[in-house]
């Protein structure tokens, strides 16, 4: 957990953003903390630099400038550049981290770094840990327009995708 000017120190405003946090450097946090509020004022930073933050639950791009405060639902998570939340350049990145989910020294685990850039999804997996589940979906926010076809690490995916225009989101479901 720190603070966005930890995180955003090119910006000498975000001193005083202390009802809001992040954790890690990509999830956003801006928490109810009046009770019975049914929205609440975020500061977004990174405008104007190529950053896009996401609405967690609708996956709706937050329209502002560059430390200006805007008032949103009372939901407090939001999302940057998180696996496939485009920023403005149509890129993003991000990291998962598997293990048995139980054992408190684990056997094996697995870290997979993912990137997107040109349009183009790439994975690349350290560890030994086996994982029986299928990935279940890829959501992929900031889509310009409706996909023609998705390639992983260079093979062609199955193009059963899902796009809504409106709100930029291309939604691939079922087992890969």
């Amino acid at each position: 957990m720190r603070a966005l000017a930890w995180e955003f120190r090119n910006n000498p405003s975000l001193a005083s953003a202390d009802r809001q946090f992040l954790l890690g450097s990509l999830l956003m946090i801006v928490p109810v903390l009046v009770q019975g509020a049914t929205s609440v004022d975020g500061v977004f930073p990174g405008f104007g630099k190529g950053e896009v933050w996401y609405d967690w639950y609708n996956q709706s791009a937050i329209v502002s400038s560059s430390g200006q405060k805007i008032t949103i639902d009372a939901f407090p998570g939001y999302i940057l550049g998180l696996l496939a939340a485009t920023s403005l350049e149509g890129t993003a990145k991000g990291n998962l981290y598997v293990d048995d989910g139980e054992s408190i020294k684990p056997n094996a685990t697995l870290f997979v770094e993912f990137s997107l850039t040109q349009s183009t999804l790439y994975a690349s997996a350290r560890g030994t840990y086996k994982d029986s589940n299928p990935l279940a979906n890829v959501t992929i926010m900031g889509v310009p327009s409706m996909v023609s076809n998705v390639t992983l690490n260079g093979a062609a995916l199955p193009s059963r995708w899902a796009y809504n225009g409106t709100t930029r989101v291309a939604v691939k479901s079922a087992g890969f």
